[in-house]
């Protein structure tokens, strides 16, 4: 029952399913006509995988191995994907012949046999016809997928590919398929963690993973909850949500937990993990300068910050003014949650605000000022921010 639309909506394990069946299914004297579903059904799935490899370079390096028995023919495969595109490197599979398993007698045979063919001219020899296998697909689907290329080879270079018997016998190509479809499933980077602001999928500016959270822990029943950010959710929960998110990708669009502190944790370790904080290396200075410097005028201080925030990039500054803005939301909280706007720069100041190049001393005396500077904005987070409205989001 496999087919496109299976394929389109994530349903990889439909196909991997299949196969496992064509498997059980097939003779073993019929290993021809299994060589043909399987060449057919690579053609007709490396289409919907496209995209896929495209963005993963280890599988695109790796897709050889999981068809050809040759190191020489994998490295050939290879370069075919990269000179003339997946369809072209895929559909040339249709040209070549399984390796088949030889006694020692026939083996003796075909090298005598080669050796008589090396002292004569080789004779062109008619070429395979190629074999289409037409999965299900819907009209709309069937417009939208581009015909398989044929490969250009001489007769003289197709016949010596096929007596070379670089291809896997069906049943082991079989194996590397399957093989091949579940590395293909896993993206070599991750989409959010630890990977800067711009490179995830975002919606309205922000990348997902950041939205879904605000909107999971500004829920009434979330946002009262005490100790949130303070108290620490299941590792093991968290790690396992963190897989999760990953997993969903750019299809993400909410996020929820038993544990409302499993989402608080998960939070925290997306702003932990940036490459860097949301707040760059190189304001760091200042915004501890704008803090030291103890202003007594609040308007004064504020202006400071909002000059110091207009050098953030673009993105730097929206997250910032919604991360501020929801803590804010927080805070005004405290009475049932109790956490302050303080207690929350407490938990988020090493998050936000660090140094490029850190030791003990100087994190015992910069870390206590650096948490004074992120509650004073937090606590005047309106005011802080008003110049970036337009960054802004609305909380419940």
């Amino acid at each position: 029952t496999f087919n496109h639309t299976s394929c389109a909506t994530g349903n990889y394990t439909a196909f991997i399913r299949w196969m496992q069946e064509t498997l059980t299914h097939s003779r073993e004297d019929d290993e021809e006509e299994l060589q043909t579903t399987l060449c057919a059904a690579t053609i007709s799935l490396c289409r919907i995988l496209m995209e896929v490899m495209t963005s993963n370079p280890r599988v695109r390096r790796s897709v050889g191995a999981f068809f050809f028995d040759s190191a020489a023919e994998t490295a050939e495969f290879r370069k075919l994907i990269t000179d003339q595109g997946l369809n072209a490197a895929f559909a040339s599979l249709m040209n070549l012949r399984p390796a088949q398993q030889q006694t020692p007698a026939q083996q003796t045979s075909q090298q005598q046999q080669q050796t008589q063919q090396a002292l004569q001219q080789t004779q062109p020899q008619t070429p395979q016809q190629s074999v289409s296998l037409q999965l299900t697909q819907t009209p709309q689907q069937s417009a939208n997928i581009p015909p398989s290329p044929a490969i250009p080879l001489d007769d003289a270079s197709k016949a010596a590919k096929q007596e070379s018997g670089i291809l896997k016998t069906p049943r082991k190509m079989a194996d590397g398929l399957m093989k091949f479809m579940r590395s293909a499933l896993t993206r070599a980077e991750p989409f959010y963690f630890g990977v800067d602001i711009t490179a995830s999928p975002l919606v309205d500016g922000v990348p997902r993973i950041f939205s879904v959270c605000i909107d999971f822990l500004s829920t009434p029943a979330v946002v009262q909850t005490e100790g949130l950010f303070r108290i620490s959710g299941s590792s093991q929960e968290t790690a396992a949500l963190k897989t999760w998110v990953e997993e969903k990708g750019p299809n993400l669009v909410s996020i929820s937990s038993p544990n409302c502190h499993n989402v608080a944790s998960l939070y925290k370790q997306y702003l932990r993990e940036l490459p860097q904080p949301v707040v760059p290396f190189s304001l760091y200075n200042e915004c501890l300068a704008c803090q030291r410097a103890s202003m007594s005028d609040v308007d004064a201080q504020i202006t400071v910050a909002q000059n110091i925030f207009h050098k953030l990039p673009t993105p730097n500054c929206q997250l910032l003014a919604q991360m501020i803005q929801f803590l804010n939301f927080v805070s005004c909280h405290s009475e049932l949650n109790k956490m302050t706007a303080k207690n929350l720069a407490v938990c988020f100041g090493p998050d936000v605000l660090r140094a490029e190049e850190e030791n003990v001393l100087s994190v015992m005396k910069d870390m206590p000022i650096a948490i004074d500077f992120l509650a004073f904005i937090i606590q005047y987070s309106d005011r802080v921010f008003e110049p970036f409205a337009a960054l802004r989001r609305e909380l419940p």
